[in-house]
């Protein structure tokens, strides 16, 4: 999982792999490394729904869009983005995504660090 400055001054992306048996993820963001955390996005990627704040730009994997609406790919992604407008907070914002299925969710991911445009690394 990495974060990081997106293709426009003022975007984060967020980046991870796919989980074994995942069918729905939850991206997290705090201002502050401990958090608080709360949910940003909700993509299910079984039937293609995203749930998202009013900042998100654009939420896919390799195969399919989820958000904005309407399209939708096919086949399974290995690789899932999630960009966001910068929405302030301090210079850094911090990023955790949790998978789910019918069994509940799975461990909690690593939390990484996104340096915000122009700001110092993290």
């Amino acid at each position: 999982m990495s974060a990081g400055s997106s293709g426009g001054s003022g975007e984060i992306e967020v980046i991870w792999n796919a989980a074994v048996g995942a069918e729905i993820y939850r991206v997290y963001r705090a201002t502050a490394v401990g958090g608080p955390f709360i949910i940003v996005a909700t993509v299910n990627i079984v039937t293609g729904d995203a749930t998202v704040h009013s900042g998100v730009v654009n939420v896919y994997g390799d195969s399919q869009n989820f958000w904005p609406r309407p399209y939708h790919g096919t086949g399974m992604s290995a690789t899932f983005h999630y960009v966001e407008l910068d929405i302030g907070g301090g210079p850094h914002i911090y990023y955790r995504v949790v998978a789910f299925n019918s069994n509940g969710h799975g461990p909690t991911g690593a939390t990484v660090c996104a340096q915000i445009y122009s700001q110092p690394a993290c």
